[in-house]
């Protein structure tokens, strides 16, 4: 059990799901062929959490995929490669220089600043995030009455420089989600 997965990931893509599980399934995948358990470096550190970043040394791109349990908090880096997560993570921190990003949370229980400094070339998001065009650059943030309305869980930052692809995609609290908000509560 991780409460903290930091992912590594300078030239492959990363997916995360958030599900109902006590631990943390990290697999890999590559083009080039099978990859082998050392080819992925899965590094356990006490203040840090659970590092995971590539280790292959034929230099073949490695895409990750992990499986998170709710409350984690995740921290993911690529340079290019795209970056998908779908769930409930307790925080989430994503960092690309020009990788697509897909991230399906429910977010209105989330607080969101996504900064962009080339606003991407395809935009999707649920109408409920608000849009800044900036000198340089775009930003999105959860609306301020959303988020009083509602409360919040997650805490999202997203930094990319030059993605081609941003998609925000609105999903429900998950069915076996442990974590309930007080707006699912009784009246």
């Amino acid at each position: 059990l991780a409460d903290i997965v930091v992912v590594e990931n300078t030239s492959g893509s990363i997916t995360v799901r958030v599900v109902n599980r006590e631990d943390v399934d990290v697999r890999g995948r590559s083009g080039d062929g099978p990859i082998q358990s050392e080819d992925i470096e899965v590094e356990r550190r006490p203040a840090a959490g659970l590092i995971v970043r590539p280790a292959s040394e034929s230099g073949s791109t490695i895409d990750l995929e992990l499986e998170v349990p709710y409350q984690t908090s995740l921290g993911l880096t690529t340079t290019t490669g795209k970056i998908t997560v779908e769930g409930m993570p307790a925080a989430l921190d994503v960092e690309t220089e020009s990788g697509d990003l897909e991230l399906a949370l429910p977010w209105y229980s989330s607080y969101l600043d996504v900064l962009a400094e080339k606003p991407p070339g395809e935009l999707r998001i649920p109408d409920h995030l608000e849009r800044k065009r900036k000198k340089r650059g775009l930003q999105l943030k959860q609306h301020r009455r959303v988020g009083l309305e509602y409360g919040g869980y997650s805490d999202v930052l997203v930094r990319t420089q030059s993605s081609r692809v941003v998609e925000l995609r609105e999903i429900p609290i998950p069915e076996d989600s442990p974590i309930k908000l007080h707006w699912q509560g009784a009246a």
